[in-house]
């Protein structure tokens, strides 16, 4: 796997090495990621683990030196959220988690701000939506920020 950033031609394409922690075939890893790259942060998510805790990885660059910040661990969940999608913002102070689910009303966005070396939880954005005749329009499926809002992807809502 490799990320390299695309925003300044001066930054050095280095990768964060990440390799898998847990022996399970069952923990998303390497079958399904979501990544998020700016300046010298990058955000790596299990995507789908059927039991278990999810995970976001978060890097920190120095130099030409990736290492694990932290680990983001998130409790399974009874209403089948999975983390689907990260984003960091421009100036690298928080970071948004989007968990849909495969039930209805349930998607979840969580965010963290930067509190010195650590991320602290900030808030999160529930789906109270209408969503699709059927509920579930995956809520947290994209985020992107813009300047200093953030969007969240809903793309199965048919309102």
């Amino acid at each position: 796997m490799a990320a390299t950033s695309h925003g300044s031609a001066a930054r050095p394409k280095a990768s964060p090495a990440v390799s898998r922690s847990s022996n399970s075939d069952d923990d998303g890893f390497s079958k399904n990621l979501c990544r998020a790259m700016r300046g010298d942060t990058a955000l790596i998510g299990t995507n789908y683990v059927s039991s278990g805790p999810q995970h976001v990885y978060v890097f920190q660059r120095s130099g030409t030196t990736w290492t694990l910040e932290t680990t983001l661990d998130f409790n399974a969940s009874p209403t089948g959220s999975y983390v689907s999608s990260v984003a960091i913002s421009p100036d690298e102070s928080m970071i948004a988690i989007g968990m849909p689910t495969q039930y209805p009303g349930a998607g979840r966005v969580f965010t963290f701000v930067r509190d010195g070396g650590s991320w602290v939880p900030d808030r999160t954005f529930v789906d109270e939506g209408p969503g699709n005749p059927g509920g579930v329009d995956g809520f947290g499926a994209a985020l992107a920020f813009l300047y200093e809002s953030f969007l969240i992807g809903a793309p199965q809502d048919g309102a």
